[in-house]
C-alpha cells in the first residue's frame, strides 16, 4: 500500500498529494490504536502514543490545507473532489484491513468497528475542511 501511495503522490498535484497523505494518516490513527491495544510492551505503547499525537496534528494541518484549496472553487467542483476523496478512502480501507487484519483483530477491532471508526475520523476531517478559518 505504501508503494501505491508513493506512486500516486509522484504524479499528483499538491492537493492530490495532501489527499493521499490525509487518507493514509486517518487510517494510521486506527492502526496505531490497535497496535497499542495489542501489546504489553511499554516501549511500544509509548511509541504508539507519540505517533498518535503526531498523526492528530498532521490530520488537522492537512485538513486545513484542503480547506484552503476548496475556498475559492465552486460548490460542484468541491463536491466532485470530495466524492473522489471518499472513493480513495473507502478503497484504501478495504486493502488496509486485509493487509493488517491480525493487528486490528489483536487490538479488539472487527471489520465493522474498524470501518465505523475510520469513517468517523474521515467525517471529522470533512468538518475541519468545511469550517477552517
Amino acid at each position: 500500500m505504501d508503494n501505491v501511495f508513493r506512486r500516486l503522490r509522484r504524479y499528483a498535484s499538491l492537493e492530490q498529494s495532501v489527499i493521499v497523505l490525509l487518507t493514509a494518516e486517518i487510517i494510521a490513527k486506527l492502526y496505531y490504536k490497535a497496535l497499542q491495544k495489542s501489546t504489553k510492551s511499554e516501549v511500544l505503547i509509548d511509541l504508539c502514543n507519540q505517533i498518535l499525537s503526531d498523526e492528530e496534528k498532521h490530520v488537522q494541518f492537512q485538513s486545513e490545507t484542503l480547506h484552503k484549496f476548496a475556498q475559492n472553487r465552486n460548490v460542484l467542483f468541491n463536491r466532485i473532489v470530495y466524492i473522489l476523496r471518499r472513493i480513495l478512502f473507502e478503497g484504501t480501507l478495504i486493502i488496509v484491513w486485509y493487509q493488517h487484519k491480525p493487528v486490528f483483530k489483536a487490538g479488539g477491532y472487527k471489520l465493522k468497528s474498524y470501518y465505523y471508526e475510520c469513517r468517523h475520523e474521515f467525517n471529522l476531517t470533512k468538518k475541519i475542511i468545511a469550517n477552517s478559518q
